[in-house]
């Protein structure tokens, strides 16, 4: 009897008997089920295999990104430098902490993590790069290109009142 799920055939089962005839429709029928259960069986524990594997390249994936994360901040630190992550369908600048740092600011003083760009532009971009900077923006939010790249340079004054250029890449 075949054991098979869908059009796919896993298998078979064989079953024998010394006597004759010894398999009535009867018997026929819970063999056929039985060996239906097997198939069903069988790929539900192949299924569960590929499952378990996903999941495992899954979290070995996640425990890259966290450890190449850290290295990213490790490095960015040691250059004195931060990582600002623009979202453009939300409109928010999420900050890290080398970003207060550079901005001689906290969290606590800016109200949180993130900003919108607006906001970000009023309270930080240098007056004479704003209208380039909020050009970047309304051009990104409005773009249909999944594809779309942009990039700016332009000058931030710290809360020090200091200026510094940073580029601004959305993607």
């Amino acid at each position: 009897m075949p054991l098979s799920v869908g059009d796919r055939v896993l298998g078979a089962l064989d079953v024998q008997s010394t006597e004759p005839r010894a398999f009535d429709e009867t018997a026929v029928t819970v063999l056929q089920n039985m060996a239906d259960q097997i198939a069903i069986a069988l790929e539900n524990a192949r299924l569960f295999e590929r499952a378990q594997a996903t999941l495992r390249d899954s979290q070995t994936a996640q425990a890259n990104l966290a450890r190449n994360q850290a290295q990213l901040a490790d490095a960015l630190k040691i250059a004195n430098l931060s990582y600002w992550e623009y979202d453009v369908a939300s409109d928010t600048f999420h900050f890290d902490a080398q970003a207060f740092v550079m901005l001689h600011t906290t969290p606590q003083q800016l109200g949180g993590h993130t900003l919108t760009g607006r906001e970000f532009v009023r309270r930080f971009v240098y007056s004479e790069d704003q209208r380039q900077a909020r050009q970047l923006f309304r051009d990104a939010s409005r773009t249909t290109d999944p594809l779309y790249t942009a990039q700016a340079e332009v000058r931030v004054r710290d809360m020090a009142d200091q200026l510094h250029w940073i580029v601004i890449r959305l993607r």
